[in-house]
């Protein structure tokens, strides 16, 4: 087969084309035919066979296991930093670990434990916002106390942890007040 090469699109003084034909024999619009596939429903992953999903319990034990690795971070991250201070030591730096543990790794673990509904996406991603503003505030907070200062700021870390955890409350209770048909 023969590709006629347009002036627009040939080399210079070969006379040859520079576009590739697609899979027709046809130039394709698009720059990147080859990797697209049937359409650009390709790029999104499918289902298996069964169209089944993860089971419920082992993501809840997936997200459960997520907390207590960010728990024992902040464990190794407040050692480390104590180690470090010279001496000095913040309740709220020791005890930063806390946040991801109670209210991330242990309703999570229940929810697997139990087999008892998975909040929704929305109410896990508020969920996580408000656990990691917390533990960021107490963190910051911490830092503070060790280098002998105060903030006022640092109470924003907590308020808009407040405010992501309470979010995510209300949207857990809106879906199950008014759920989708």
């Amino acid at each position: 087969m023969s590709i006629k090469a347009n002036s627009a699109d040939a080399r210079p003084g070969t006379g040859e084309s520079t576009r590739l034909p697609d899979h027709a024999g046809r130039r394709s619009a698009s720059p990147h035919h080859q990797f697209s596939g049937s359409g650009a429903s390709d790029a999104y992953p499918r289902r298996r066979a069964g169209g089944a999903a993860q089971p419920l319990e082992k993501k809840a034990g997936r997200i459960a296991l997520a907390y207590a690795a960010a728990a024992t971070f902040c464990v190794v991250f407040a050692f480390i930093y104590e180690i470090f201070s010279h001496g000095v030591y913040s309740k709220a730096m020791i005890l930063q670990f806390l946040y991801p543990l109670v209210l991330g790794c242990v309703p999570f673990a229940l929810i697997a434990r139990f087999k008892l509904p998975l909040p929704t996406l929305t109410a896990r991603q508020l969920w996580a916002l408000g656990i990691a503003a917390l533990t960021v505030g107490s963190c910051f907070l911490g830092v503070l106390e060790i280098f002998g200062t105060t903030s006022r700021l640092s109470i924003i870390f907590f308020l808009a942890g407040a405010a992501t955890l309470c979010a995510a409350a209300i949207a857990q209770l809106l879906t199950i007040i008014f759920p989708r048909g």
